[in-house]
């Protein structure tokens, strides 16, 4: 009531002094939070017993709860934000979800509580949301205050994403202020929501559903993004009060603003996928009128009240250009292109735009180069307007985002582009500049684009046709590595350093100074030796000492390869380099190897095993002394590259001198269980063929043999190699590898572990010998090894008989049918054929032809079969000249294992298991003797056909006179015996003595290729002379 002029007025007005009351209590609250913290602590006390009291009265009390809403927003800090949080909970007014986090991304119901409740029973119908507005502004505060309790932010945040944000644009508002402020607060919600750290499940989860979801939760943002550049202005012309800040237009700027921003970190936070989410098809589909999105960003480019709005869409065309692969971004453009192409070149070309801008419009080409070939080709098409506006801003402006630009065109081989700049005078000079500097302390991000660059050129120019300009910088460069060196070296983070370098920056330059270095050394200048051992052993200097420290920085693993390829670059390891990498082996044994990243793990077993290879062979092995120790220790532990570890050991072993590292750390147990899980789950055989070939190796010394006698290979690994020998038949062949080379050389002391193999295994070997009348390459290397086990074997033979008769007679029956395949393979030349797959003519041309090497291959692999098959078969028989004395012979007591015939062997028509007789060792040894006179036989050939000769003879010999002076033979049998041998050896002795004939020398090389060697310069002189005396005494 008030008087004027004497008369009394009553003003009727509705007055909610609960109101009045609260927004007091709201600044006092604002002013007494820093100066009075227990006042401050006492009026949220009151405030939340107001909620807990007048809540549950939804309808009644909504604009009471909606004030008390808006002063804890103001009161929640970091410190009091779960306090607050939980006794709200407690409450029935906020959102809550009955289920854990995971399941609510699949679209569990929210339970709305009060909020809800009055969103839909009282705000929508009169269109004024004063209780959701106090809702959102408390959750943003709870995001700014870094909430961890689920149970409110997520049913909360999910409250707003789907029910509020979607129905902005849609719900009818009082006024149009009231819609501006549930705008402008939800917007700002989800803004400060995604600008917290990506590792925020709440944020993951938010960003999902409005990536992903068909619901449509981001198509308000998108909307508001694309008022477009005309409205606008529009509105904000129509603004009398431009400084205005919340004046509708200047309101409106800031809507637009925080949508693009929105839209931005949601593309940038989308990974790459083969599909296109939801929200990025709304962005490439054209609107009801026609005009595509990416069109209305780039019109802002024309809006220049304020340049953030033309700044942030470029970063959202940034965005969608480097993420569409198969959307063009030129045909979204449609007419408009052109008038936006001078736009953005105008830009470029000006001295006075605006910095921020022409950046954003450089890093757009930039993305453009790789993803958006249609958009780049109209930006550089026509005339040279863009790659002069580029030169300005690279050569006079040391704008980092044009020499960004610079270095995609070099990378993706943009020619026009390229060659456009290389014809520029003194571009290269000028480019390279910084690198010739004597100042090293420039921006790390430059210089590794400059590193790049011109590594690139090298690469794509192979050194042959450089620059001259760039020559000239090449020249010059060679003088300033090791201060570059030295730098990059030093910008690398170590363990006490603070991480305030970029990360990014510092990988990116390890990335371009690697890249430089190495092409430099292929088609660059050549460098000082000095220079290039420098830098290679700071670096290998600088990887121990951070691997030593215990900073396990990502880097380490980029500086490890940087480390092996410098290595390599050297093509020959040295005494220093050895000792450098022994000391880092050491290192990284100590601290465990797979305590590190995988990439420095991989990185640096390579560099070991590059370095042994590299190794030449006088260089001693004394800086090898302390690898096999560390690097048997890394072999246990690493369990995800036990591959390289193996490739490791294998090219240290033949070099290491003392192998009892390999007994302390228990290296030899470790791999036979590596075996043992790889035959189990059928897999990783690469793993065991590496690991059986180092017991190999290892096998070949006594300190392995020995080590590995005491491990039972009887029960560890024999019983598991039996289940595989057909699956896998490269690993069987390594085990039968591993059991002959032990019992070579621990002889008795392993016998009884390799006698248990042969009696486990006695039916693979059974099958693998009789698949020899059609066999294979695979089946005929798998038999040489089993043959070669069973001739170690047969050395034992009346060990193998008292413990295993049963095993012993059924191999060596199979072993004997072996034999006669390999022979009639031998002498039969077509037979080869099929193993072959290619066609081999037999008969007497084919005698003349030379073979082919794959051929000999094949045949010196049978002669290597049949030669250890008859050398097991001899230990079976007594010594020859034993036999010729008749000294002490019991000859009742040995077996026959020739058939008393004198047919050829034959493939067809065989029975089962064929046995060997007197006229299949009688064909081989004629064979082999026509194959000897020939010439330009290769040795290892003929080593082999010497020893199937000898062998065959011995063989036939002895058994011969064994069945002579059998007494349980009748005389007739006897007679007949010899006429027959005699006659089929006297045509043998007859072509023995033609040979000796020709002359004891051996050809001159000139003539080598025509005159036939004779066989008396081959086999042994003595020996044949025997056996021509035992044919003319005995069988004639």
């Amino acid at each position: 009531m008030g008087s004027v002029d004497g008369k009394y007025i009553r003003w009727q007005v509705k007055v909610n002094f609960y109101e009045v009351a609260l927004t007091e209590i709201q600044m006092l609250l604002q002013q007494l939070d820093n100066l009075a913290p227990i006042y401050a602590s006492k009026f949220r006390q009151l405030i939340l017993s107001l909620v807990e009291r007048f809540g549950p009265l939804s309808i009644a009390t909504h604009e009471l709860l909606a004030n008390s809403l808006k002063c804890l927003a103001a009161a929640v800090k970091k410190s009091n934000a779960s306090d607050v949080a939980g006794k709200l909970f407690s409450t029935s007014v906020l959102p809550s979800v009955d289920r854990q986090l995971p399941s609510v991304v699949t679209g569990s119901e929210i339970l709305p509580g009060v909020i809800g409740t009055v969103l839909a029973g009282v705000e929508c119908s009169q269109g004024y949301y004063p209780l959701t507005a106090a809702f959102v502004k408390l959750t943003s505060a709870f995001i700014q205050a870094d909430l961890t309790d689920e149970r409110v932010a997520v049913p909360c945040n999910l409250f707003i994403l789907r029910e509020v944000l979607p129905f902005l644009l849609t719900r009818q508002y009082v006024s149009l202020g009231q819609r501006d402020l549930m705008i402008g607060i939800s917007l700002n919600w989800l803004h400060l929501l995604l600008q917290t750290d990506s590792s925020n499940q709440v944020r993951q989860m938010c960003a999902h559903i409005l990536l992903d979801s068909p619901r449509g939760e981001a198509e308000s943002v998108v909307t508001i993004a694309a008022f477009g550049s005309a409205l606008a202005e529009m509105q904000l012309i129509k603004q009398t009060d431009w400084e205005d800040r919340e004046g509708h237009g200047q309101v409106l700027l800031r809507h637009i603003r925080l949508s693009l921003s929105i839209l931005n970190v949601l593309l940038n936070d989308r990974e790459a996928a083969g599909r296109m989410s939801p929200l990025e098809t709304l962005l490439s589909s054209p609107s009801s009128a026609g005009q595509h999105f990416t069109t209305v960003l780039a019109h802002y480019i024309f809006y220049r009240f304020d340049l953030r709005l033309a700044t942030l869409a470029l970063k959202v065309l940034k965005s969608c250009a480097n993420r569409w692969k198969n959307v063009s971004l030129l045909a979204c453009l449609g007419h408009d292109a052109s008038l936006i192409r001078n736009t953005w070149l105008d830009s470029l070309e000006s001295n006075l735009e605006d910095a921020g801008l022409i950046r954003n419009i450089l890093r757009l080409m930039t993305d453009s180069v790789a993803s958006q070939p249609g958009l780049m080709h109209m930006l550089v098409n026509g005339d040279d307007r863009c790659f002069r506006a580029v030169t300005r801003l690279l050569l006079e402006s040391k704008e980092l985002e044009a020499l960004e630009l610079v270095h995609q065109f070099w990378f993706q081989r943009c020619s026009p582009a390229i060659e456009y700049f290389k014809e520029q005078p003194n571009f290269w000079p000028q480019l390279c500049l910084p690198l010739l500097t004597s100042d090293k302390d420039p921006e790390l991000k430059r210089i590794a684009l400059l590193f790049q660059i011109l590594a690139i050129e090298l690469y794509n120019t192979c050194g042959k046709k450089v620059n001259a300009e760039l020559q000239t910088v090449l020249n010059q460069l060679p003088s300033h590595l090791t201060d570059w060196s030295d730098l990059v070296l030093n910008s690398l983070p170590s363990s006490s350093s603070p991480a305030g370098k970029d990360k990014t920056s510092l990988d990116f330059l390890l990335s371009g100074w690697s890249d430089f270095l190495v092409m430099l050394a292929h088609y660059g200048p050549a460098t000082e030796v000095g220079t290039r051992a420098k830098i290679s052993t700071d670096v290998l200097e600088s990887l121990t000492g951070r691997a030593e420290s215990g900073h396990h920085s990502p880097l380490l693993g980029k500086l490890a390869e940087l480390n092996w390829m410098l290595q390599l670059v050297e093509k020959k390891s040295n005494s220093q380099m050895l000792s450098g990498l022994g000391r880092l082996l050491v290192v990284v044994a100590e601290k465990e190897l797979t305590s590190f990243p995988a990439r420095f793990q991989v990185a640096v077993l390579t560099s070991a095993v590059s370095a042994l290879r590299l190794r030449s062979e006088t260089d001693t092995d004394k800086e090898l002394s302390t690898w096999m120790r560390c690097v048997s220790l890394c072999s246990i532990i690493a369990t995800c590259i036990t591959a390289l570890c193996l490739s490791l050991l294998t090219e240290l072993l033949p070099a290491a001198q003392d192998l009892s590292a390999m007994q302390e750390t228990f290296l030899l147990q470790s791999l036979i269980s590596t075996i043992q899980f790889c035959i189990h789950h059928r897999r990783g055989w690469e793993v065991a063929e590496t690991a059986l070939a180092v017991l190999l190796d290892g096998a070949r010394t006594d300190t392995g043999s020995a080590v590995l006698t005491q491990l039972q290979l009887d029960q560890t690994l024999w019983l598991p190699l039996e289940a595989i020998y057909e699956a896998q038949p490269t690993v069987y062949r390594l085990g039968l590898q591993l059991c002959t080379t032990v019992l070579g050389r621990q002889r008795h002391f392993f016998l009884e572990q390799a006698l248990t193999l042969a009696g486990v295994h006695q039916q693979p070997i059974t099958n693998i010998l009789l698949k020899l009348r059609h066999q294979s390459k695979d089946d005929l290397l798998l038999a040489i090894d089993v043959m070669a086990l069973l001739r170690q074997l047969s050395v034992f033979q009346q060990t193998w008989r008292l413990q295993h008769s049963g095993s012993m007679q059924g191999v060596l029956q199979a072993a004997s049918s072996a034999v006669y395949y390999g022979i009639a393979h031998l002498i039969r030349a077509g037979s080869l054929s099929p193993i072959m797959g290619t066609s081999f003519v037999d008969g007497k041309d084919s005698e003349a032809t030379q073979p082919s090497p794959a051929v000999m291959e094949l045949q010196s692999q049978l002669l290597e079969l049949v030669s250890q098959g008859l050398a097991m078969l001899n230990c079976y028989n007594p010594p020859l000249a034993a036999l010729l004395t008749e000294d002490g012979i019991d000859v009742a007591k040995w077996e026959r294992h020739l058939s008393p015939s004198f047919s050829t062997p034959s493939l067809d028509h065989l029975e089962a298991s064929p046995s060997l007789s007197f006229g299949t060792l009688n064909a081989v040894a004629s064979h082999t003797l026509r194959i000897l006179s020939k010439p330009d036989q290769q040795p290892n050939q003929r080593n082999h056909l010497t020893m199937v000769l000898e062998q065959s003879l011995s063989l036939l010999l002895s058994q011969a006179l064994l069945y002579i002076l059998d007494p349980r033979l009748c005389a007739q049998e006897k007679q007949l015996l010899k006429r027959e041998l005699g006659a089929e050896l006297g045509s043998f002795v007859e072509s023995i003595r033609r040979q000796a004939q020709r002359g004891p020398f051996l050809p001159s090389p000139a003539v080598a290729s025509t005159t036939p060697r004779p066989v008396s310069s081959t086999v042994h002189q003595s020996f044949l002379k025997l056996v021509g005396h035992i044919v003319q005494r005995i069988f004639k």
